[in-house]
């Protein structure tokens, strides 16, 4: 038992490490950009090519683990988002930046692949849940350092670049010191996405909808700050706000919709998130004096809400499916959600053009206003709920594939010792 603990908490740091590095880079771009006088377009066509780099490395990267095996593969991801993060501090220019940030999701694709296998075979079959959980703890740890320690750095100087390497490079540290040899990849069983919104539409619409809403903002929110006269600290601060927000959000949510049909729970926290963005658009415009402490509270209760719709999504999913469907429906609304991630920061980064900083608000409560109708529409139709729905599990956005087989409803893989390449 020594051993499965030792190899968890060691993947949970370099995880920790890893999503500290996302959080730096994902408050320091658009405000490099900002100053640089890009505009709110080319800072969302930037998160565009992060969003399309992850699902492109969700796609591949198993293959890659699997043809030279995780260490070496988590090696070489690493090694590569090391020299694309340090590259950003070259020039500020919107092709570059694109291309650097296409390969940054594929990247963080391929390490999270490594790492969430590593955890599933180390997880105990009985305490999966705890460790999903957990794990979705301690990206969120590293996700709201990450901007923090940002605030402490000159955002144009080489520092945060060199904080973002290094951070990368510390995370290989204890993934390479996991005790215990590779873990085999799952096998992969795909659903397809009509076969998915037949089981549970309101699971795939709320899923594309927090990819449409949550990159949006976690992408453009530091360039809505800096729109809103706020310095550079504050602004990089927002993305912290955020991610707390939404580890504030995951576990209340999730235990009302363990009490309540989930597709109710997902009308009301739909609504508060709509009624939260429009808010938050418009009182920075009808107040423009109002300290700067009082559009992040706004900040973060939207975010409270709208983070927390995918898991919820996701339980919905879980309670619809038979357990060998777990993983394949799990994994279906990844790719749902990083669907919505590719579309969403254009539209609003155009929202924002339009409207100036309040559209980015207007497009994240406006998504959730259309989920809001379509899913009371759906209960109108299936009115039955679930007969015996699972227990609520927080579920990590952006983490790989292959975490959906941490759910505790999922059937176990049968283990199979990996092979002298894997090793």
């Amino acid at each position: 038992m020594v051993r499965p603990i030792v190899s968890l908490l060691a993947v949970f740091l370099g995880v920790t490490l890893l999503q500290g590095a996302q959080g730096v880079l994902i408050a320091l771009l658009p405000l490099r950009m900002v100053e640089a006088g890009l505009s709110t377009l080319a800072i969302g066509l930037v998160a565009v090519g992060y969003a399309t780099g992850f699902l492109v490395g969700c796609l591949f990267s198993g293959r890659v683990i699997r043809a030279i095996g995780h260490i070496r593969a988590y090696s070489a991801f690493a090694a590569l988002l090391s020299v694309a993060s340090l590259a950003f501090a070259i020039n500020v220019e919107l092709v570059f930046w694109t291309a650097l940030r296409f390969i940054t999701g594929v990247c963080l694709a391929g390490l999270f692949t490594a790492a969430d296998s590593w955890i599933g075979e180390a997880a105990p079959a009985e305490r999966r849940g705890r460790v999903l959980s957990l794990y979705t703890l301690v990206s969120k740890i590293g996700l709201v350092a990450g901007p923090l320690a940002l605030t402490l750095l000159a955002h144009d100087s080489a520092w945060p670049v060199m904080l973002i390497a290094a951070l990368v490079s510390l995370s290989l540290v204890p993934m390479a010191a996991t005790p215990g040899p590779s873990p085999a990849l799952p096998a992969s069983h795909p659903m397809g996405l009509r076969e998915l919104f037949d089981l549970a539409p309101a699971a795939v619409t709320g899923a594309f909808a927090a990819g449409l809403a949550n990159s949006a903002v976690i992408s453009l929110v530091p360039a809505w700050g800096s729109g809103l006269g706020m310095t550079a600290a504050v602004a990089a601060g927002l993305v912290a706000t955020v991610q707390f927000g939404s580890l504030l959000g995951q576990w209340p949510l999730g235990w009302l919709s363990d009490r309540f049909d989930r597709r109710r729970v997902i009308v009301a926290v739909s609504a508060f998130a709509a009624v939260a963005g429009m808010v938050t658009a418009a009182l920075p415009l009808l107040a423009p004096d109002l300290p700067a402490w009082v559009p992040g509270v706004l900040v973060g209760l939207w975010a409270a809400a709208s983070f927390s719709i995918y898991s919820i999504c996701v339980a919905h999913a879980v309670d619809r499916a038979v357990p060998e469907q777990v993983v394949a429906a799990t994994s279906a609304l990844l790719f749902t959600w990083a669907a919505g991630s590719i579309v969403g920061p254009a539209v609003a980064a155009l929202s924002m053009e339009s409207l100036g900083p309040a559209g980015l608000f207007v497009h994240g409560g406006g998504v959730w206003a259309l989920i809001t109708a379509f899913t009371i529409w759906r209960l109108r139709r299936r009115p039955i709920p679930a007969a015996t729905p699972e227990s609520f599990v927080a579920i990590p956005q952006g983490a790989s594939p292959v975490v959906s087989g941490l759910h505790p409803v999922a059937p176990a893989e049968p283990q199979t010792p990996p092979s002298d390449g894997a090793r």
